[in-house]
């Protein structure tokens, strides 16, 4: 990776100059292009071995027999198969030199190129290739090739639509017609295998020698889920050829899809009289609208660090469903097939705060997402023998209904495994819950809450209500027999992350009818016919008080579970330092893990990230440094909160420290952990240590709080966001906060306690 030394290269730039077999999949994953429908992974153009071509749709699903569903990759437009004299050239071929390839985050254009030198001839072939996915048109992709001849030589390009995807050999699709219509048009339809969701596919090509385009040049071939467009053309020294290629997804999913062919045809055509430039012109423009919302712009010596976080918000621009809430965020967003495409608890915790905050209308869709799925939950809950709702451990589709396996098959022999998430890591109810309730805090959307979000809320408090536990023996309620965030220790009983966030969620529930009864009586009654709102208020007034929260012992230590203090202690440096990714499991096996002090991630750590004020100081202190030694942060979601934490602390060193390390986990110029997708919780984790960590923003009794903890390495941070419908500036550095209305709404923000108001700008010293 190079990091040049211009503002906007260093900061919006990413740059890769030295292509290996050993790095193709990482930067086909970082250099994914996207536009929250479509994501389409940045394999090359050129036929290269071991390289992952994947273009995926958000939210279009199929689901083979005793499987469960997961994303269907479409048919691969990508390809363009470059010949020079018979031999067919690429960036790896062994004649070819000066290779760079770059992604621009600002505006989501990908470009790469290289020379090449043919054998035993004078001359050499300059090529160069943009692409993009237009975030102002969501179902195109646009390519441009740019090839410069100093010499001459015959060419041979082949252009196709590819439907021959599978994953890990299961093919998703059945093919319903290829061909080619009028206007050089390649078309593929096809239809999901089993969901029968229908898909159209269009491609075509333009071709232009010194700026004239060249018509009736190209011959058409189709085989098996494959259609061609093969163009042969000669160039003296001196030509420049230009290529354009205009691609368009369309599915049954589509908001606007009618059915009938001609209309997709249609909006092909009308798209492909535009030229690259004026699309390309379009889609940044929407680019340059979404980073006024969100941009974040770090002063320091290292530019590769504001780099690295905006790759992170980048990366979340282009997974989101922008304009659609039946879909969400997946584990890997629309870079790889990772999880299968499906929906966990990362997406409310991790991703969903940087929509509440900089896309309110985005993180509403995601809200609503969780609102459709609730009649999936009500399913799963019931199920296991309870009342309300119990979110699934892995959501994919709207029918909310549990994507992860019961059984899985690890061994040679093919004896299948227990697969325990979907029963026991229940901590994902309070987690959407949790996630819901917060984008009503920060954007203040009332009406979304009482149409959708209270619901929920009422209906995960009804699910804990029949799920707490009675120990007769100590008179209290627990939780027992489950899993939380830290994977390393299955079937606990008191987990401190779930117990803390059932309790708030019982809370929040019973707050929330409290003032529905006092400040809207007809939705109370509403709710109350429908839900059974007071038993469910007596309820927990009788439960909660006796809900067990673990709390710190005579040492100060809070216990992430009932026995997790009496466990072996080992020397975890081996796998802490190493950079192997679950180096522990060549030593030990899982079981064999779940009996010693060490952890995947802890639980308590991300409680505190997640709710900074239950504790006090010195408490959150000590526990953070006793945790943080017996923790390997073999998941990405690990080391960012760890930041967090030590950011609001005031270790900002120790913050910074694990901070660069979470940029590392995807963006590190070593790291190959992405190799098959991003992470995109980590993604969402890496904006939190910063805004809500180093800039120390955050919700304080209905007001927004500013409490800052800038690195030393950092002489200032600016962050854009939106609060309760007033757009902010907020400029940081080791002396001063400046706040500043971008749209004149009126605020009070509290700065290191001092409550301001906030019309114009304001600049605090703290």
């Amino acid at each position: 990776m190079i990091i040049s030394s211009t503002e906007e290269k260093s900061t919006y730039i990413l740059e890769e100059c030295d292509c290996t077999a050993n790095t193709q999949k990482k930067y086909e994953t970082v250099m994914c292009l996207g536009n929250g429908y479509l994501g389409m992974r940045s394999a090359f153009c050129e036929e290269i071995p071991e390289q992952t071509r994947l273009t995926l749709i958000a939210g279009l699903y199929d689901k083979q027999p005793h499987e469960e569903e997961e994303l269907i990759p479409l048919p691969d437009v990508t390809p363009l198969s470059i010949a020079v004299e018979g031999e067919k050239i690429s960036p790896l071929h062994k004649n070819s030199s000066e290779y760079s390839r770059s992604l621009n985050v600002r505006s989501g254009l990908l470009t790469y190129q290289y020379r090449y030198s043919p054998k035993d001839m004078e001359g050499d072939l300059l090529v160069k290739h943009s692409r993009f996915v237009s975030m102002a048109q969501k179902n195109l992709a646009m390519f441009e090739t740019d090839i410069v001849s100093e010499g001459d030589f015959e060419l041979e390009l082949v252009s196709s639509i590819n439907a021959r995807i599978t994953v890990n050999g299961t093919q998703h699709t059945f093919e319903e017609e290829r061909t080619v219509l009028d206007n050089d048009l390649l078309w593929y339809g096809g239809r999901a295998a089993i969901a029968g969701t229908q898909f159209r596919v269009g491609s075509k090509m333009r071709i232009y020698v010194n700026g004239a385009e060249q018509e009736g040049i190209q011959r058409y071939s189709t085989e098996r889920r494959i259609v061609s467009s093969t163009v042969r053309i000669k160039l003296s020294k001196g030509d420049e050829l230009r290529i354009i290629r205009y691609a368009t997804y369309y599915t049954a999913n589509d908001i606007d899809w009618t059915g009938r062919d001609e209309d997709i045809v249609e909006r092909t055509d009308s798209v492909c009289q535009k030229n690259f430039e004026y699309l390309l012109l379009e889609s940044e423009k929407e680019w340059d609208s979404l980073w006024r919302t969100c941009d974040i712009s770090v002063e320091s010596d290292d530019a590769s660090e504001n780099l690295k976080l905006r790759l992170a918000m980048y990366h979340m621009m282009i997974m989101c469903p922008w304009q659609d809430d039946r879909v969400s965020i997946a584990a890997k967003g629309l870079t790889g097939m990772g999880y299968a495409g499906h929906v966990f608890w990362d997406c409310e915790i991790f991703n969903l705060p940087f929509f509440s905050y900089t896309n309110p209308m985005a993180a509403r869709n995601l809200c609503i997402y969780r609102y459709r799925t609730l009649d999936g939950a009500r399913r799963k809950a019931r199920k296991y023998g309870y009342v309300g709702a119990m979110y699934p451990w892995e959501s994919a589709s709207v029918s909310g209904d549990e994507q992860s396996p019961e059984f899985k098959n690890y061994s040679p022999d093919n004896t299948p495994r227990r697969v325990t998430c979907g029963d026991i890591e229940q901590h994902v109810v309070c987690d959407v819950a949790y996630g819901v309730y917060s984008y009503g805090q920060v954007t203040g959307d009332r009406g979304f809450m009482k149409k959708y979000g209270l619901e929920i809320l009422f209906e995960t408090a009804a699910f804990w209500l029949s799920r707490l536990e009675y120990n007769e023996q100590k008179d209290r309620y627990e939780i027992r027999q489950v899993t939380g965030p830290d994977e390393y220790k299955e079937y606990v009983d008191n987990d401190v992350f779930t117990n803390y966030a059932v309790a708030w969620n019982l809370r929040t529930a019973l707050d929330e009818i409290d003032r529905l009864r006092t400040e809207d009586t007809e939705a109370f009654n509403a709710f109350d016919k429908r839900l059974g709102l007071a038993n469910l208020a007596d309820g927990i007034g009788k439960k909660l008080p006796r809900l067990y929260l673990p709390t710190a012992n005579d040492d100060g230590l809070i216990p992430q579970n009932d026995t997790y203090l009496t466990l072996k202690r080992i020397d975890i440096s081996k796998y802490k330092n190493s950079g192997i990714n679950r180096l522990i499991y060549r030593d030990y096996s899982l079981r064999e893990i779940g009996g010693l002090m060490v952890s995947k991630q802890a639980d308590l750590i991300q409680l505190f990230s997640l709710m900074p004020d239950l504790f006090p100081s010195d408490i959150i202190r000590k526990n953070f440094d006793f945790y943080e030694d017996k923790c390997i942060h073999d998941s990405s979601l690990s080391l960012s909160a760890f930041a967090t934490v030590a950011a609001r602390l005031g270790e900002t060193d120790i913050a910074h420290g694990l901070f660069k390390g979470a940029l590392d986990t995807d963006f590190g110029e070593h790291s190959t952990l992405c190799n098959e997708g991003i992470h995109a919780a980590n993604c969402g984790g890496i904006w939190q240590t910063a805004v809500f960590g180093f800039a120390g923003i955050g919700v304080f009794e209905e007001t927004l709080r500013i409490e800052p903890h800038i690195p030393l390495a950092w002489r200032n941070i600016a962050v854009r966001l939106s609060w309760r419908g007033c757009e902010l500036q907020i400029t940081l550095d080791n002396k001063n906060v400046t706040v500043e209305s971008l749209n004149g709404k009126e605020i009070y923000v509290f700065v290191s306690g001092k409550e301001i108001r906030v019309n114009d700008r304001t600049t605090v010293t703290y």
